[in-house]
């Protein structure tokens, strides 16, 4: 990839227009505050002049031996305010933080009483091992805390002194506020999670966005840590499956988002992803209540080996061509809020295999105690240990799932 420094400058364009034998220039100018932004997440300022009405557009630009071409990266997050009229000096253009060691590019595009006018940004690459800072108000490893630590939804968090391992929480936009979207236990020694928690009721259900597809690197974890899978793996049929599906969270666009990190993606066979695993998703989803005073707590996860198994394990390729090793099995622990008190539990194990299905059956049911002994966990741990004796394994029943 070429290293080129493309500097804004100030792009001028002039109308002529012959009216009566008079001629018009109308300048449309584009300027930024800086051409080049560090590799951390923040904002850059935009500064239009116009006679008129204009909008702002994205041209992304990526460098090879054949010179730029256009690659839909989506690193901008947002440009406010997107459009306007007349002249505008305080246009925010926010970007997200840069994991990879390369710099990146961007052009904006300024559109206005049929001229144009364009700047360029790049955004420099992170040459260090160190992890930009969170940028949506989450947190890694924190210190015990209240207002993270004892949700319902979270198994033990046990990250283990000096292992890979990193307990992530993401937040994001909900209605007129910010929300939990979801947490995960990481591993980066095996770029995979091993179970990802997040709550579901009303104001999670409803739909105020569609599939998003914005594929991104997490910004809490370093890079070279991750699986580089924009595009789909190699190596087999596999989907990059997501443990906390996209159908989950359309109810913000920004959560939405945050289910493409690859931190959330394990290769899944496709037949049993696009099939068995799909129409379970959908069937939790429609378990969860639709109000806001009840709550479905859900756990999903993959697991490389059971406890105490020695499973081989097959690999896939990113898109760097690194390994990916393939997960054995794929599961769901869910939990029943209901009229203030933890009504029920289930669980469901699933071999990583092209398994088809319209909806779960009992084949596939286990008691959230069977699940634990199977992956090592321990679910629901924030509940009274009476609580989590009677829902996880005395009164399991799947009966009252309708199954």
């Amino acid at each position: 990839m070429k290293n080129m420094i493309l500097t804004s400058g100030l792009a001028l364009a002039a109308l002529s227009c012959k009216n009566g034998g008079e001629t018009a220039d109308v300048a449309l100018r584009l300027t930024l505050s800086s051409p080049e932004a560090v590799y951390t997440a923040g904002n850059v300022w935009a500064s239009v002049e116009a006679a008129g009405a204009w909008t702002l557009d994205l041209r992304y630009i990526v460098e090879d031996d054949s010179g730029p071409m256009d690659e839909g990266e989506g690193w901008i997050r947002s440009l406010t305010p997107g459009s306007g009229s007349g002249n505008n000096s305080a246009i925010a253009v926010n970007y997200s933080a840069n994991l990879s060691e390369e710099a990146r590019e961007v052009e904006l595009i300024l559109t206005g009483g049929g001229q144009t006018a364009s700047a360029r940004l790049r955004q420099r690459g992170n040459s260090s091992t160190t992890t930009p800072p969170p940028p949506d108000g989450g947190v890694v490893n924190p210190t015990p805390s209240p207002n993270v630590l004892l949700w319902p939804e979270l198994p033990q968090v046990d990250t283990g002194a000096g292992t890979n391992l990193a307990f992530i929480v993401h937040f994001g936009e909900l209605g007129t506020g910010r929300a939990r979207n979801y947490s995960m236990l990481y591993d980066a020694d095996v770029k995979i999670s091993y179970w990802v928690a997040y709550p579901l009721c009303g104001t999670y259900k409803q739909k105020v966005t569609s599939r998003t597809d914005k594929w991104a690197y997490d910004p809490y974890i370093a890079g070279p840590k991750q699986a580089n899978i924009k595009k789909a793996y190699s190596g087999g049929s596999y989907d990059r499956g997501h443990q906390i599906p996209s159908g989950d969270r359309v109810c913000s666009v920004e959560m939405n988002q945050q289910t493409f990190y690859y931190t959330n993606m394990t290769p899944q066979n496709s037949t049993f992803n696009q099939q068995a695993w799909g129409n379970l998703e959908g069937w939790v989803r429609d378990m969860a209540p639709n109000n806001n005073s009840d709550t479905l707590y859900v756990v999903t996860g993959a697991i490389l080996r059971k406890v105490g198994g020695n499973e081989t394990i097959r690999y896939a390729k990113d898109n760097n061509g690194a390994d990916c090793p393939v997960p054995n099995y794929y599961y769901k622990a869910l939990l029943l809020r209901e009229g203030g008190a933890y009504k029920k539990a289930i669980g469901f194990w699933y071999d990583n295999q092209p398994l088809t299905g319209k909806q779960p059956t009992r084949a596939y049911a286990k008691s959230v105690r069977e699940i634990e002994a199977l992956t090592g966990f321990n679910f629901f741990a924030n509940l009274s240990q009476a609580d989590q004796d009677r829902v996880e394994a005395t009164d399991y029943n799947p009966s009252q799932w309708g199954l």
